[in-house]
């Protein structure tokens, strides 16, 4: 029987713009066409923590830093009527998720 490995530490990524914005580019968010900086769709530009706090034409994304209240988490979960973003799906992981809502919550950091 082999001997049990321990579970490796889960390193969280740090909650601030630097880690949002290269989470927005993985999941081409931020890229031309949808939300990057030339015609964003919604008029929502994900290329700066200053365009993120603007938001689009929807509005503001962080619900006052509570994520049951954020038109991003909205976006992400398909709830409260919206559709799925990325658009045309699928979803994201709720893994990914939870970490957009851990940002909102923690009063979405630039630093």
């Amino acid at each position: 029987e082999p001997d049990a490995q321990p579970e490796p530490d889960v390193v969280e990524p740090p909650l601030n713009w630097t880690t949002m914005a290269a989470m927005f580019v993985a999941g081409s968010c931020s890229q031309g066409g949808c939300h990057g900086n030339v015609a964003p769709s919604a008029q929502l530009d994900l290329t700066s923590y200053a365009s993120f706090i603007a938001g689009g034409f929807n509005g503001d994304l962080t619900g006052g830093g509570d994520p049951a209240m954020s038109l991003l988490i909205d976006r992400l979960r398909a709830r409260n009527g919206t559709s799925i973003m990325p658009l045309g799906g699928p979803a994201l992981p709720d893994a990914e998720i939870a970490i957009y809502e851990a940002w909102i919550e923690a009063g979405f950091p630039e630093e």
